[in-house]
């Protein structure tokens, strides 16, 4: 269906790719994922497989025919859903999917068939500003299959939905694939990535690291041997089958245990394993975090402040609550007070610590 040999991509002369030497063979009639952080060039090489970018070098076919945006023919093959793709808001759903259904010259009563296949049977005269995240979804769906595409393109087709709402796009999704549609799918969402592909590539920093059947990869990077067994009074107990088969074969026979699990990696796991994206940032924050920390307790007198001066406004303004019942005007005289009191000593303080001010006027008298 889809081949891609040898291709890289740069928007800029002698600047960084994007994509350093792709290749993937995405078969007829399967769910194909391609996962990776943001800018890892997943949408890239989808604007290349829909002809929207020219390849620079490497080819790209679908069908045995190269890429061409200008092409009506290529073009009918895909029905592409993009994230955040707009919908025309004060139209309903039906005069959405009529619109494209006009496009593609498909017959307007087809266009009642597809929001019912959506789950959009009884919102086909709601307004598009009316509807909710998960149903505005549903509509970008309907009109992405309107004229029966041989591809589908999704991009983050979930996001920001909730699990019920998810779960029923992710069934719409393996229906329209059993109806003869290949699906190509670009996401972050590991665990969807997981639920739906028959196989997926894995892409960071424009290269493929992965690719294969989640299952195959998951089974590829098995390689602890350990199970974890709950027992009926709520344990956990982790055992290694290799160094520790006699004390699981006792816990078989005490009868104890309620649930048994291998420890198999998740798609995210290995892919923080592969790349060590995930770990570098978490680094980086709790360099940031201790760093804050540090520059908290040094700056003792700021600490002061922050908690005196709450202390002693609450007093004050509570006598002033007793003290003028009934006058408003004495408690925001009040209040107006002590918030400039509270800046002032706070700049104070950091002026003390920084000498700020005393910079300033050195440069004053140098100028």
């Amino acid at each position: 269906m889809i081949s891609i040999n040898r291709v890289t991509f740069n928007y800029r002369k002698n600047s960084k790719s994007i994509l350093n030497n792709i290749n993937l063979e995405i078969k007829d009639k399967e769910i194909f994922g391609i996962l990776g952080p943001s800018g890892a060039g997943k949408t890239t090489l989808i604007k290349l497989i829909t002809g929207q970018l020219d390849s620079q070098n490497g080819e790209i076919l679908v069908d045995g025919c190269k890429p061409d945006v200008h092409n009506r023919e290529f073009n009918r093959k895909f029905g592409i859903m993009m994230d955040g793709l707009g919908l025309y808001e004060r139209l309903t759903c039906y005069e959405n999917v009529l619109l494209f259904a006009r496009i593609y010259n498909v017959i307007d009563s087809y266009v009642v068939d597809v929001l019912k296949q959506v789950g959009l049977g009884e919102h086909l005269n709601k307004t598009v500003n009316k509807l909710s995240t998960g149903m505005k979804q549903r509509v970008l769906l309907a009109r992405a299959i309107i004229h029966s595409p041989a591809i589908l393109v999704l991009d983050e087709p979930t996001s920001g939905l909730d699990p019920v709402t998810a779960d029923e796009i992710h069934k719409i999704i393996k229906e329209i694939r059993h109806m003869g549609t290949t699906v190509l799918l670009t996401t972050h969402n590991m665990n969807e990535a997981d639920k739906l592909c028959n196989r997926i590539a894995l892409l960071n920093k424009g290269g493929i690291i992965e690719c294969n059947e989640p299952e195959a990869i998951k089974r590829k990077y098995f390689k602890s041997g350990s199970v974890c067994i709950h027992t009926k009074n709520e344990k956990d107990i982790y055992l290694d089958l290799e160094k520790q088969k006699s004390e699981l074969i006792n816990l078989i026979h005490s009868g104890d245990i309620e649930t048994i699990h291998s420890q198999e990696p998740c798609l995210e796991d290995i892919f923080i394993n592969l790349t060590g994206e995930m770990i570098n940032s978490l680094r980086v924050i709790r360099a940031m975090i201790n760093k804050e920390k540090t520059d908290i307790l040094r700056n003792k007198k700021m600490l002061i402040i922050m908690f005196i001066f709450p202390v002693i406004y609450l007093f004050i303004t509570f006598a002033g609550i007793q003290e003028f019942k009934g006058d408003g005007s004495a408690f925001v005289l009040m209040h107006s007070i002590m918030v400039p009191i509270q800046i002032i000593a706070s700049i104070v303080a950091e002026e003390k610590e920084k000498g700020t001010f005393k910079m300033l006027m050195m440069s004053g008298v140098r100028a």
